[in-house]
């Protein structure tokens, strides 16, 4: 990400033109070839038909932010609304923490962990939002998944996340130390779900348009070929 390009040029005094950033990149071949091989429904993988899903699909580590939006949760004066449901796509070592956490603020209605998933396209084609609120990141996957499924994103400002997710146009974007604000968020679009699934089509869109493993490849080339013409020539 740029974010990390500045960090490293930061940290270790590097010129500007010796760091190349390449945007990680996704088969898009791949993954529409998975979707339409297997047509999932919400029944597939046990979740409601009548609820508004939200996929949060993260290790349970410190930097994914699962217990400081729980925190938030409790002190925010928004309470979520009854037909939003947070699917927790995880595992890690701070599960019990989290389920513990969730069970004192009695929100066990609200969420549902369904474990470590591989492949999680059959979540992410039901979801109707993705959440990444974490504290920290380079450049995840994670949102370009979810703009393979054309599915909005909702997401905190870190690392190269704002390169993927621009605010209004395929998700929106919340600072880290107001995470209070994702709750009226998410309540917002459990009510306006045709404005998620606009911001989820415009997300299809901005991963065609630069985020493909194609593209990847080829600014990877362009890094290689640019490095070999300005070499001195092999005596």
């Amino acid at each position: 990400s740029e974010h990390s390009r500045d960090a490293i040029e930061r940290v270790l005094g590097l010129n500007h033109d010796h760091v190349h950033v390449v945007h990680n990149g996704i088969d898009l071949r791949e993954l529409d070839r998975e979707r339409h091989a297997h047509q999932v429904r919400r029944s597939d993988v046990g979740v409601p038909e009548d609820r508004f899903l939200v996929l949060y699909a993260a290790l349970f580590l410190e930097w994914k932010g699962h217990l400081e939006l729980l925190e938030a949760m409790e002190r925010g004066a928004t309470k979520l609304a009854p037909d939003v449901l947070i699917l927790l796509a995880g595992a890690g070592p701070l599960e019990a923490r989290i389920r513990q956490r969730i069970t004192l603020l009695g929100l066990e209605g609200s969420f549902r962990f369904v474990g470590f998933q591989r492949p999680l396209a059959p979540f992410y084609e039901v979801a109707d939002l993705v959440l990444l609120p974490s504290k920290a990141e380079g450049f995840p996957y994670v949102p370009l998944e979810a703009m393979a499924f054309a599915k909005p994103i909702l997401a905190t400002a870190v690392g190269g996340v704002p390169e993927v997710v621009r605010h209004g146009y395929n998700g929106e974007l919340i600072a880290p130390d107001r995470l209070a604000e994702i709750v009226p968020r998410l309540n917002y679009f459990s009510q306006h779900r045709e404005e998620a699934a606009r911001l989820g089509r415009s997300g299809r869109a901005r991963v065609e348009q630069g985020f493909t493993l194609e593209s990847m490849v080829a600014n990877t080339s362009r890094v290689y070929e640019r490095l070999l013409s300005d070499a001195p020539p092999a005596p």
